[in-house]
């Protein structure tokens, strides 16, 4: 799927907004998929994970969170279910529990970076600034071309008034970011 964006004007910006809602058809569409393989079989996991991302993605969080607990009923050791309900905690502003949600995803897959980013992020917004460093390092350590990991360690740094650091941080996502939008054209 391409980028979307609300910039520009006139034709370009009636395009975006066809995009968008040709997006949110596609996700209604997906959606729907997922509660028929459900029906069919309530113990597909992977039906209830992709249901809570598409739920997320709707912003549609409460009904996201629950997708992703029925998931993990269904398998207490699936890490993206973990991760992905850490990450809509930290939407939810629950922090505590993102980071607890995403502590399991990490145990279960300690070279996943996605949730130390999202532990990273609930640290970051409870001021724990030094700890959110931690776990942002450790997700660049594993993907050192995770640009959200990059920029997300920017914030950290700049928060800790080590704003030279940051800055070369946030040029490091800029980077991976361009060159990612590059390769998609």
């Amino acid at each position: 799927m391409d980028k979307l964006s609300f910039s520009g004007n006139g034709p370009d910006l009636i395009k975006n907004k066809e995009d968008i809602l040709q997006t949110i058809d596609e996700y209604k569409e997906a959606l729907k998929d997922c509660n028929t393989k459900i029906e069919n079989n309530p113990e597909d996991i992977d039906a209830w994970v992709n249901k809570g991302t598409i739920l997320f993605l709707l912003e549609k969080y409460d009904e996201a969170l629950e997708a992703s607990n029925k998931a993990l009923e269904i398998n207490p050791d699936d890490a993206m279910a973990w991760n992905n309900k850490g990450t809509i905690l930290n939407v939810l502003e629950r922090y505590d529990e993102a980071i607890e949600a995403c502590e399991h995803a990490i145990h279960l897959v300690p070279d996943y970076a996605d949730p130390w980013n999202n532990k990273g992020n609930a640290l970051t917004h409870l001021e724990k600034y030094e700890d959110a460093l931690i776990a942002f390092n450790k997700a660049i350590q594993i993907d050192p071309r995770y640009a959200d990991a990059w920029n997300n360690k920017g914030f950290a740094l700049n928060f800790l008034g080590r704003h030279d650091e940051a800055l070369k941080a946030f040029d490091t996502a800029i980077e991976i970011e361009t060159e990612f939008t590059e390769t998609e054209q």
